[in-house]
């Protein structure tokens, strides 16, 4: 990377942004236009795409985000979500709000961010003295390893907490620049505000700390002062995330699934091979999946140290050529591992449940290789004649352009949940939750044969996971297997007792089979386990009013729609046993609330027409 270049002219210093501009706002506008453009078009198969994976857990099933309490639970009670991201969920908040299960909208917030960032990467860049900045910019608004952050709706995340985390960056290197108290102030606050939409940008103070060193060539009692501040946010917040997803966790029903057993020896050449995987996926991003093979761990032979000896042998001949051009690579790489290092095994977090490496912990980590790549480019336009000039930049368009058909291919994955998992499942059959995730796809499809075909498969790839056993006797029952899939939820519950939505599709199946006595107990007892649980309220609800106990089942369908207060079904249903109960006024009311939010109800306009 180039040292920030000034130019004066007649007295007057200029930045790299001042001469872009300089060319003229045409110039620049095209730029930026080509960008936005550019993401637009490789993201416009998944803009119309539904929710997938664990959407329904962040948001369409999550009772905090419906509620005006939610949102103050998100700033003022760790431990009430899994995370403590509270600007991430204030924004998932205003989006339910305004665009409710509808997804184009969140599709579309999630895509403008990304072109936002690709336009202050090449800020940053020109910050940095980059001759090609625009390039960095459009390299990072197409490259096809930013699809699971941008396409996938609840890694709005990622897309979210970038945006401020390159802002801080920018305002960073101005301070280091020119030493203005505004720019420091900037800084910090775009830096907590990154910490508060996704932990993964702790790493920054150290970047910080790397950026002195590649401009000074040293590391002093300045530098960590000033960067102390950003150090204190980061240990700060990440103790209350850690600590909100410890409580979390110990809710009943919450029990994740078994992480993988890894000794520090193990976690040490993981995380080695791990960033050889990574790295591997931003300079060859063809065939990239939500969800790779899991390779064996074990017990490590030397030879699994491999990746871990070729990375420090990388550092060693670049701080050997520091004078030089590695200091600049340094920088570049350096802050690529330090981003990337929270997720390589170091630790184990809960996605290694089911896989070591997922591309979309790369939506920050690739900003250095990008500076890297666009350096170089740099470095050889200034190393070869003029003529030369055209052939660089026409080598780096026609990368850029294959990145940007590749994603946009690869955006068209995410389509829909049977989309998405159909072609993980072609890829990576041995994942056993793609397995499991095709077959909910399938069931929602009302195939259950086929869904129970791959969670048979799932339970063989991964026995004992009491999830699929819920899934499989979901199937079951869709297929009228009732006994068999009574037995499924059995063998779910004995794996894991606390879950309410076991209990809950237990209670499903008796009600399905006209057995509402039955029903009772499975989902009183999911209520228990979860007492703001909508669909159960609303299921005990059902099974009350079919037993002739009217008044608690009003209770209860009141009950669910203080969680869920725009559920057409709970006011039909709470209408039919107020008007049960001769509370004729009241039922109406119920009916022509539910005719509010759809207004072509068959059910709401039969109650009302009644004498």
């Amino acid at each position: 990377m180039a040292k920030r270049s000034k130019r004066k002219s007649a007295g007057v210093t200029t930045s790299p942004v001042a001469e872009d501009l300089a060319r003229g706002p045409l110039y620049f506008w095209l730029g930026v236009a080509a960008i936005v453009l550019a993401v637009f078009w490789v993201y416009s198969p998944s803009i119309a795409g539904g929710w997938l994976w664990d959407d329904d857990w962040y948001i369409t099933q999550q009772p905090l985000v419906r509620n005006l309490g939610g949102l103050g639970k998100f700033w003022f009670a760790p431990g009430s979500w899994t995370e403590y991201y509270p600007l991430h969920e204030t924004l998932i908040w205003i989006e339910w709000h305004l665009f409710g299960a509808a997804t184009p909208g969140y599709h579309l917030v999630t895509i403008t961010l990304h072109a936002l960032n690709a336009l202050l990467v090449w800020r940053l860049l020109e910050r940095l003295g980059m001759g090609k900045a625009w390039l960095g910019g459009f390299l990072y608004a197409v490259h096809p390893v930013a699809v699971d952050s941008v396409a996938w709706i609840a890694e709005t995340k990622n897309t979210l907490s970038t945006l401020p985390c390159l802002l801080a960056m920018i305002a960073w290197v101005d301070y280091e620049n020119d030493r203005k108290p505004r720019d420091y102030t900037l800084a910090l606050l775009y830096f907590t505000a990154a910490m508060l939409c996704k932990i993964a940008v702790v790493p920054l103070p150290v970047v910080f700390l790397l950026y002195a060193w590649w401009k000074r060539h040293r590391v002093g009692a300045r530098d960590l002062a000033a960067v102390a501040p950003f150090l204190l946010i980061a240990i700060v917040l990440t103790a209350i995330d850690l600590g909100a997803s410890e409580v979390y966790s110990h809710k009943p029903g919450n029990t994740p699934d078994s992480l993988p057993q890894l000794d520090l020896v193990s976690r040490i050449a993981l995380s080695g091979q791990s960033i050889g995987v990574y790295f591997a996926h931003i300079v060859w991003p063809v065939g990239l999946l939500p969800n790779y093979p899991q390779w064996t761990i074990g017990t490590p032979s030397p030879l699994a140290f491999i990746p871990c000896l070729v990375v420090a042998a990388v550092f060693v001949v670049l701080w050997l050529r520091r004078a030089s051009w590695g200091a600049s690579a340094i920088l570049g790489l350096g802050a690529f591992v330090l981003f990337l290092a929270p997720f390589t095994g170091l630790m184990v977090p809960s996605y290694m449940a089911f896989t070591w490496v997922m591309d979309h912990f790369l939506y920050l980590a690739i900003i250095g290789p990008i500076a890297l790549f666009v350096a170089a480019l740099d470095s050889i336009d200034n190393r070869v004649p003029a003529q030369w000039h055209i052939a660089v930049t026409g080598v780096a368009t026609l990368v850029a352009t294959l990145l940007a058909f590749e994603a946009h291919s690869y955006a068209g994955a995410f389509a829909d949940e049977a989309t998405l998992w159909g072609y993980t499942v072609e890829h990576n059959p041995g994942d056993w939750l793609a397995q499991d995730n095709v077959g909910k796809a399938l069931l929602l499809q009302n195939q259950p044969e086929d869904a129970a075909n791959h969670f048979r498969i799932a339970l063989l790839l991964r026995p004992g996971r009491a999830q699929t056993h819920l899934n499989l006797g979901r199937s079951l029952v869709a297929m009228n297997h009732l006994d068999d899939g009574l037995a499924e939820y059995d063998t779910a519950l004995t794996l894991n007792p606390t879950d309410p939505e076991i209990y809950n599709q237990k209670g499903v199946a008796f009600l399905q089979a006209n057995r509402a006595a039955e029903a009772i107990a499975p989902l009183q007892r999911a209520v228990e386990l979860r007492p703001h649980y909508a669909i159960g309220l609303e299921n005990l609800g059902t099974a009350l009013a079919l037993t002739g106990r009217l008044g608690e089942a009003v209770e209860k369908f009141r009950a669910s729609l203080d969680v869920n207060p725009n559920d057409v079904a709970t006011h039909v249903n709470l209408g039919r046993a107020l008007h049960q109960l001769g509370r004729n006024a009241e039922a109406n009311d119920q009916f022509r609330q539910a005719l509010q939010l759809d207004p072509d109800n068959a059910a709401a306009k039969a109650a009302l027409a009644q004498p």
